[in-house]
């Protein structure tokens, strides 16, 4: 027979410690905090707000930077006071700044070099929030879209979609999907993928670039040569002739006043050499053209062989560097213009084919890593061992970095480039290794997390997700969704498994000094009441400070009878005590005076 704690039955069993809406991970209430509005920039109010409710670790942020830079400084300041005097603690939400530099779908320099120094900005204003411990720092790893992908059935990726981009600009070439074409070589349907694609366009467009090249460097050779290909030029003397016509030793007129007797014969020969004249200035046009097309593919090739770590390759294209050089002096010349020009096209044609179109996963990798290092950098430059951590977040399918080891490339990238910038600023790489560990980490989102399952994706694959990455976790936003949304809801009301992804960051030691913030702010938007209760439940919050049971999914699901809670109604001592002139009143209304009847009970007074 079921036993129940309260007085009406339907109710769990209290005194059971999985009672309530318990996740079945226990975190204690100090550990569990809640962020503040992140979209006005009246960050005090919302603060003591949060504390007001009990709730310790607040995270402060705003997601626009433009209301992120409206809050005073004096308000970091404030907060941290506020921190002391209540103990609690405070992390920081960066506004959503894109560390890569793209702007619109375009990328450009001067915008990496911009998030940079907003982000340098931030983490100085993280540093006043709490100037003595590290405090995490929550930075969006990207804000622009990336690839599409499906699980397939082994548990991996199935790429149907790449946004490309090309790496010289960084321009967002296009998309390329998953589609099913007629092949012309195999006579029937084919699905094209999109990696494959990307090779082939990369081919395509090297070897039309190739043929347009050569297309003009054989168009300037014919016009500069057009004398000798039309054997104009067989006659010693008459080529003699159009070398001192062509360098201005001697006009037409002037050399037939001299030889009026060949007026007939050299006539024409004249107006040929002036046409030969014309076309030796528009092929040598054409040899100049091809030739700083050739110093751009040479670019694009040594680019791609570096980026490839292709030895061969970079060797070959060292060497006709050193053939050019030796004969810059000399370029002016058609014909060893000439012959540089067709000993690139030789090289260009030998070589492994360049990548001319990259995913934008890779180009921004490159572009992030380095302004997240930077940031990194600084911070551990200016505050040493109470620096502020760099906690890249991690982002939901649909946005570049989704897949989980893309991320961790990300996070190792930026590791890796900062440990190499530390040791050139005088650390030593152990010193240099041990500041990237604790200045580098991860915010670990298990609801941006949980938006795999859209994609197929298992509760086993977000659990091997987490595992890859719980050594760099620091920091952990706790909110629950369906895996279709970020609903932003407390956990408990959607299907995270939480208790799993806890328990691997646990093993992982990640949990030791994190924090958890409960990100729900769809729930308030919807049901106009705090989720911190709720979210206690999930997480079978102990009551006192003891750190034992009653837990909070227990007394959630308690209810007590009408007179219990509150002692006795009304004092022992009559309201005469008190100052009071009711004393003279029956019992009933709260006096002193005790009767059989009373005119309230019906009867008049004795």
């Amino acid at each position: 027979m079921a036993n129940y704690s309260n007085i009406y039955s339907g109710g769990g069993y209290s005194l059971d410690e999985d009672s309530g809406n318990f996740s079945g991970y226990r975190v204690p209430s100090g550990k569990l905090g809640a962020p503040l509005k992140p979209d006005t920039a009246a960050q005090i109010v919302e603060a003591s707000a949060m504390l007001n409710q009990g709730i310790k670790p607040i995270e402060v942020g705003v997601l626009d930077p433009n209301v992120f830079e409206q809050i005073p400084k004096q308000h970091f300041k404030e907060i941290n006071r506020l921190m002391k005097i209540t103990g609690a603690t405070a992390s920081l939400h960066a506004p959503l700044v894109e560390a890569s530099g793209y702007v619109e779908n375009n990328w450009d320099k001067a915008n990496q070099i911009i998030a940079e120094n907003r982000l340098i900005e931030v983490i100085d204003k993280a540093h006043e929030l709490d100037p003595d411990g590290n405090i995490p720092v929550t930075i969006h790893s990207t804000n622009i879209p990336g690839a599409t992908f499906v699980r397939d059935k082994d548990g991996g990726y199935k790429e149907t979609q790449l946004y490309v981009v090309d790496p010289e600009t960084g321009k967002i070439a296009g998309a390329l999907k998953e589609e099913e074409r007629y092949d012309l070589e195999t006579g029937g349907k084919k699905v094209f993928k999109p990696k494959e694609e990307l090779k082939r366009l990369s081919e395509q467009n090297w070897q039309q670039e190739l043929t347009n090249f050569s297309y003009n460097v054989e168009r300037g050779e014919d016009l500069v040569n057009a004398g000798e290909r039309r054997g104009l030029f067989e006659n010693p003397m008459i080529k003699e002739l159009y070398e001192n016509f062509s360098t201005g030793k001697i006009t037409k007129e002037q050399y037939l006043k001299e030889h009026p007797d060949v007026v007939n014969d050299f006539g024409p020969i004249f107006d040929q050499f002036k046409q030969l004249d014309r076309n030796k200035n528009l092929g040598e046009n054409f040899l100049r053209g091809a030739y700083l097309e050739l110093q751009k593919m040479y670019g694009t090739a040594y680019r791609s062989a570096v980026d490839k770590e292709n030895k061969e390759d970079i060797k070959a294209l060292d060497n006709f560097s050193k053939e050019v050089q030796s004969k810059l002096n000399d370029l002016k010349d058609p014909a060893v213009l000439s012959d540089v020009i067709e000993s690139g096209v030789k090289v260009l044609k030998q070589i492994e084919t360049p990548v001319l179109f990259k995913p934008i996963e890779d180009f921004a990798r490159d572009k992030s890593t380095e302004t997240f290092s930077n940031v990194a950098l600084h911070a551990y430059k200016k505050y040493g061992n109470k620096s502020p951590i760099i906690s890249l977040e991690n982002l939901y399918p649909g946005m570049a970095f989704a897949k989980p080891e893309d991320f961790k490339k990300l996070v190792d990238e930026t590791k890796k480039k900062f440990i190499k910038k530390a040791i050139e600023n005088g650390l030593s790489e152990s010193e240099a290794k041990r500041a990237a560990d604790t200045t580098i980490g991860v915010t670990w989102d298990v609801g941006h997390l949980n938006m795999m399952r859209k994609q197929g994706f298992k509760e086993e694959d977000l659990i091997k997700a987490t595992k890859l990455l719980a050594k760099d976790v620091k920091h952990v936003h706790v909110t629950d969704n369906f895996g279709y949304s970020d609903s932003h809801l407390p956990i408990g009301m959607g299907n995270v498994p939480i208790k799993k992804i806890l328990e691997e960051l646990e093993k992982a030691g990640a949990l030791d000094d994190a924090r958890l913030i409960n990100e729900a702010g769809g729930f308030v938007q919807h049901f106009k009441t705090s989720p911190h209760p709720y979210a206690l439940e999930a997480f079978g919050s102990p009551v006192y400070s003891m750190k034992m049971a009653p837990y909070w999914n227990q007394a959630s699901n308690t209810m007590g009878n009408y007179f219990a809670g509150y002692g006795t109604m009304l004092p022992d001592q009559h309201f005469s005590m008190y100052g009071s002139g009711f004393s003279s009143l029956p019992t009933e209304l709260g006096g002193q005076v005790q009767q059989k009847s009373s005119r309230f009970a019906g009867t008049p007074n004795d």
